[in-house]
């Protein structure tokens, strides 16, 4: 059985596009280009998963996509908002304390109670096999940057070959090289590059990619070597395979969706602000006209001395403090006027500006509210958008953490591990596996503001659990404040 190779996805989707630019001087034209069609399939291209996570990066973006024949000039970044937006779904979407909930059953006896804590136990340690905080935050990361995501349900082999555990682990995008899924979605065919040093199945220490191909009748697997991709009917011969009968499971583990990432629709006026404000630096400088009194034999103009025959020139000087321009003609020097409309300039990159933002509510509560004065209307309007697109996020990605678990439930039953047994936690094929996440709101309220309403409750005559339910205080935090109510000599 595979044991996964945790390298850093961020390494591998850099060293992908390094390699690309040294071997050809900028990314694939078929990948860094791709055309909008294309980028709805899904895995989307490969260079635009690069240019997504450039922004995202925000490290000389526009020097790469320079270098990558996707921008005019290497502009500086001025204004990039792809950050924080990611950032602020990081904060929202799967961040703090989520409760895990079992379907409700048809009947409600000690035997359903007994499956639904040993059901709770047993995604408890896939989740803990996960590391469940770090694996949300990448999970999160890369819906909103690249829009896909992949998780695998994989099992973990101890030294001597055996499956002592089952945990998720999130696919990067890069080493998704081909997915077919069908019209709800599921994984139907599947291909996983993932650059390797150790081998699994043994030999040398040595630089290679392992490829896994799933399909309808199970896995195969491939060794490549270097750090190369390399097309299907270039693969060398399996060095090892599965049929699903062998497995134990007939399903391929691993849960694929796509988020919106709505900030990926205005990149094209982010690069224009960031276009202008390079425009404005380059033309607000003295410039410096320098002509010629010479002519030639021919009675022509000739250039200044430094300048191209024939031809004006123009050279920043002073570290592009100040610029130059050799004409030719008559003997003279002086500093030119100003015709640039720098006014107009500073309100076309406001108005770009207000139009980002206004496309990407959850940037503008994020990082301009603290400079920004708005009507109560109109924050609560603005906070509202922002949760709405976070809950449309959260929704995905829970719907795809629940397929997930459920798949990890059943190769933990199939590796026959304890605690996952069909008596301990019943069967997929029965509807055990069902769970959800406990809905919770967008943004927390703060403590002073749930215990003012709460007080206030309590004063109109609510009973002191249920107006700490009112006030949105957690079912086991009213419970705490019922029993002390209730306790003799506890005060309030």
């Amino acid at each position: 059985m595979v044991q996964e190779n945790q390298n850093s996805w961020k390494d591998r989707l850099w060293g992908w596009a390094s390699e690309n630019l040294m071997r050809y001087g900028g990314l694939p034209a078929s990948g860094a280009a791709p055309m909008a069609s294309e980028s709805e399939g899904v895995p989307r291209s490969l260079g635009e998963y690069a240019v997504r996570w450039a922004y995202r990066e925000n490290k000389q973006l526009y020097r790469k996509l320079h270098a990558w024949g996707l921008a005019a000039e290497p502009y500086r970044t001025v204004y990039n908002p792809v950050p924080t937006v990611v950032a602020f779904y990081q904060t929202h979407a799967l961040d703090g304390e989520i409760a895990v909930l079992p379907l409700e059953r048809a009947t409600a006896d000690d035997g359903s109670r007994a499956l639904d804590e040993a059901l709770l136990a047993a995604i408890g340690r896939v989740q803990e096999r996960s590391n469940w905080m770090a694996c949300r935050r990448d999970l999160v990361e890369g819906a909103a940057v690249f829009g896909d995501v992949y998780i695998k349900a994989a099992e973990r082999v101890d030294d001597a070959g055996m499956v002592d555990g089952v945990y998720l682990q999130v696919l990067p995008v890069t080493s998704i090289r081909r997915c077919e899924v069908d019209e709800r979605g599921y994984v139907q065919a599947l291909r996983i590059d993932t650059p390797r040093m150790e081998s699994v199945f043994g030999g040398q220490t040595r630089e290679h990619v392992l490829v896994e191909e799933w399909d309808g009748e199970g896995v195969r697997f491939y060794e490549v070597e270097g750090r190369r991709t390399v097309d299907e009917d270039e693969l060398p011969p399996p060095v090892g395979a599965q049929t699903f009968t062998e497995l134990g499971y007939d399903f391929i583990p691993v849960v694929w969706s796509r988020c919106a990432t709505y900030w990926w629709d205005v990149v094209d006026q982010i690069e224009e602000r960031n276009r202008l404000a390079w425009l404005m630096g380059r033309l607000n400088k003295p410039l410096m006209i320098v002509s010629a009194n010479a002519r030639d034999d021919l009675g022509r103009p000739m250039p200044p001395v430094g300048a191209p025959k024939e031809r004006p020139s123009y050279e920043e000087v002073g570290g592009g403090s100040a610029a130059m321009l050799r004409l030719p003609g008559a003997a003279t020097a002086a500093w030119s006027g100003s015709p640039v409309d720098f006014a107009t300039m500073r309100q076309e990159i406001a108005d770009l500006q207000a139009h980002i933002e206004g496309a990407l509510p959850e940037y503008f509560v994020a990082a301009r509210l603290q400079a920004v004065q708005v009507a109560a209307e109109t924050l609560q309007m603005l906070l509202a958008q922002a949760g709405h697109r976070v809950g449309e996020m959260r929704d995905v990605l829970e719907a795809v953490l629940v397929r997930a678990q459920m798949m990890a439930l059943t190769l933990g039953q199939a590796a026959e591990l304890k605690g996952f047994a069909v008596a301990d936690i019943g069967k997929y094929e029965n509807g055990d596996f069902g769970h959800t996440f406990a809905e919770r709101p967008v943004f927390a309220t703060p403590t002073t503001v749930m215990a003012a309403e709460a007080g206030q409750h309590i004063a109109n005559g609510v009973a002191l659990g249920g107006a700490y339910r009112l006030a949105g205080y957690s079912e086991a935090e009213a419970k705490v404040a019922t029993q002390m109510d209730a306790t003799p000599g506890v005060e309030q």
